[in-house]
């Protein structure tokens, strides 16, 4: 596969450095590396929740914050540097020489260094890329401050994983390189500037290394049934698709460059899409896939081959991380892909089809199985399993749903207890959907409103509706932790009136409340067993509006308190 365009970026830039200082060898393994780190490490195993990344950072507060610190300094050092480079030249988007062969090895000694690294700390790395990648401006160079926070979040995945590990990168990396890449790129910035961060950078190494942390390990989230069934439809697809990979040109420069056509923006939306699904993928998973991958890498032949067993191993990994996704991750993959490499009948995937050794009938025997291998993947898809238990709970409840007075007064009116007490379990819900995947609570409003505008006077909604609504809404939930939903249960339970349950059981046919009631917690045990990994989203409002908003609100809050408190 075509590397990590994000890597080939990072490894431009590495380079450059060699001719900074040639005469310290090992600190210009510490910059090779640290840079390299840019991008493939983004495509390497995520972490099973993303409140687990807190804890473990508190956890190891000493060395983090030690490594803050100095991410701090070096993005002051190297942002006069950063800013003289041209990020969207597409010579950061073209491998630096060499063949596809030799790369792929390279590549395979980055997965294989993400792969051990701590995956929580993986995932704060690739959401500081991914808010840094949706606020970059034309010129492609992103604030000091997400410099910093990407420096971090680097420093700590280089620290979490071994040294030996790091170095492997390095070596491999930098025998591949063209001798004259360094004194070309140096041509394009100031020496000193590019002397000042990489200064800094031998620093930022130093306590890199002076810091280590331990790996912590995950849980994987994918059921034995639904990973025995996806290996299965891997072994099938592998086994019939592999006539067609084998007559594919491995060695084609073509892996080694940008799309014809596509700005470094297109290119970098792309990746970014990557990235963030990469967040919500099922930790173990992506290291089974990563290791699949460095196996194959280390046995496939002199044309780049692999052997029918790692290309069953590597369909099977990659099944059960987009298992372990909601379907929407998948498709702004597929569609920011789509529009990059071009139609089928058109663009890369044609000349592929087209070249000499491919054979149409092999390619339309991988497609077909292709397709097949993706339905069982989909059934196994946390936001699919919700979908079908939510079908079956709207079916089993709706009998009872079209029992209740909906536009009685008793359902806006809270149920006893007193407005702080009210107020403060309304803290806890809003606590709890602050911690939702923001584009499934939006995905759950627009559900609400679909059905709040097609209302009849019964305010009864369709069993579609419902079925929409429900689905919505146990996905927002799987994307929060399970503590956190119970802290509503307990806050709001608490303030119930015992008697309002048995009140409202009187106003409908007992039986089928009950069966809804049993529906519903077959649905919460689906949701429960479906976890979905939430996304952070960068903000669209810009740092000067952000700090003139927050001037404006302090003057507001001190003018208006005196008549709140009244």
């Amino acid at each position: 596969l075509k590397p990590s365009l994000a890597y080939k970026v990072a490894s431009k830039v590495s380079v450059r450095m060699q001719s900074v200082s040639k005469r310290n060898n090992g600190a210009l393994a510490a910059v090779l590396v640290v840079l390299a780190l840019v991008g493939g490490r983004c495509f390497t195993p995520g972490l099973s929740r993303a409140r687990a990344s807190r804890g473990l950072v508190a956890r190891k507060s000493g060395q983090t914050d030690a490594i803050d610190k100095a991410a701090v300094e070096l993005s002051k050092a190297a942002y006069p540097f950063m800013k003289q480079v041209a990020w969207n030249d597409d010579v950061f988007w073209t491998v630096p020489g060499s063949d596809p062969i030799s790369w792929a090895k390279a590549i395979g000694k980055i997965i294989d260094h993400g792969a051990s690294m701590d995956m929580d700390l993986v995932k704060e790395g690739c959401q500081a890329h991914h808010v840094a990648i949706g606020n970059l401006p034309a010129d492609g160079v992103c604030s000091e401050a997400q410099l910093t926070a990407m420096n971090a979040a680097i420093g700590k995945m280089i620290a979490s994983t071994p040294h030996s590990k790091t170095m492997d990168v390095y070596n491999a990396v930098s025998a591949l390189v063209d001798k004259r890449v360094p004194e070309y790129l140096m041509s394009k910035v100031n020496e000193a500037d590019a002397r000042a961060a990489y200064a800094a950078l031998v620093k930022f190494t130093e306590v890199v290394k002076a810091n280590p942390i331990t790996p912590s390990d995950q849980k994987t989230t994918v059921t034995a049934e639904k990973a025995s069934s996806i290996t299965a439809a891997a072994d099938k697809l592998s086994t019939a698709a592999y006539p067609f990979m084998k007559g594919i040109d491995w060695t084609d420069e073509l892996w080694g460059k940008s799309v014809p056509g596509k700005t470094a923006r297109q290119t970098l939306e792309a990746v970014d899409k990557m990235i963030v699904m990469g967040t919500k993928m099922d930790s173990a998973a992506l290291v089974e896939a990563a290791k699949a991958h460095v196996k194959a890498i280390e046995n496939m032949d002199s044309k780049g081959v692999m052997t029918l067993e790692d290309f069953k191993a590597i369909n099977a990994g990659i099944g059960k991380t987009v298992a372990s996704v909601p379907r929407s991750s998948v498709m702004d993959v597929y569609d920011s892909i789509g529009k990059l490499i071009g139609p089928p009948q058109a663009g890369i995937p044609n000349y592929i089809y087209t070249q000499k050794n491919t054979n149409p009938a092999d390619a339309m025997t991988a497609y077909s199985a292709f397709l097949e291998f993706k339905d069982t993947v989909r059934a196994a898809q946390p936001d699919k399993a919700i979908d079908v238990a939510a079908a079956k709970l709207a079916k089993a409840s709706y009998p009872f749903m079209k029992q209740v007075d909906w536009n009685s007064p008793t359902y806006w009116t809270v149920p006893g207890a007193d407005p702080i007490a009210w107020a403060k379990a309304i803290a806890k819900i809003i606590d709890h959907g602050a911690s939702m995947d923001m584009d499934l609570v939006k995905a759950g409003c627009q559900v609400h409103h679909a059905a709040i505008g097609n209302l009849p006077s019964t305010g009864v909604c369709s069993e579609a509706q419902l079925t929409a609504i429900n689905a919505a809404i146990g996905r927002m939930i799987a994307s929060v932790p399970e503590s956190k939903t119970m802290d509503v249960y307990n806050a709001v339970s608490a303030l119930v009136d015992k008697r309002v349950p048995e009140y409202l059981m009187n106003t409908v046919n007992e039986k089928d409340a009950r069966a809804a009631y049993d529906a519903l917690i077959k649905f919460t045990n689906v949701v429960k067993a479906n976890p979905i990994e939430p996304s952070m989203q960068p903000t669209t409002v810009s740092s000067a509006s952000s700090s003139a908003i927050s001037t404006a609100s302090e003057k507001l809050a001190k003018d208006a308190y005196p008549f709140m408190k009244g």
